[in-house]
């Protein structure tokens, strides 16, 4: 969680836009605002064009399974994927904006 976080961090030149995730500790190591992302998200893509402040989603293996994201959906692109304990990871997406 926390070198997502500070990836976050590098990649916002000190500046970040909110992180929506389910753990806070994303957005805290970030330095950024966060924004909680509910359990049961039937659209993701939705959910964030309706929480435009979200810049970054961090979902853990879990969360995606919850959600049934087997790709990324389009409104995201990967840009880590972190080891958890066991076989469990955290994914880091940045948020792509339609224009």
């Amino acid at each position: 969680v926390r070198y997502a976080g500070e990836e976050i961090a590098l990649r916002s030149a000190g500046k970040p836009g909110a992180v929506a995730a389910r753990d806070g500790r994303f957005a805290y190591y970030a330095g950024a605002d966060f924004i909680l992302l509910p359990t049961a998200v039937p659209d993701i893509c939705t959910w964030l064009r309706a929480h435009s402040a979200a810049e970054y989603l961090a979902l853990d293996n879990h969360d995606e399974r919850r959600a049934g994201i087997a790709a990324p959906p389009q409104c995201v692109s990967l840009v880590r994927r972190y080891p958890r304990y066991g076989s469990g990871y955290y994914d880091l997406f940045a948020v792509r904006r339609s224009k």
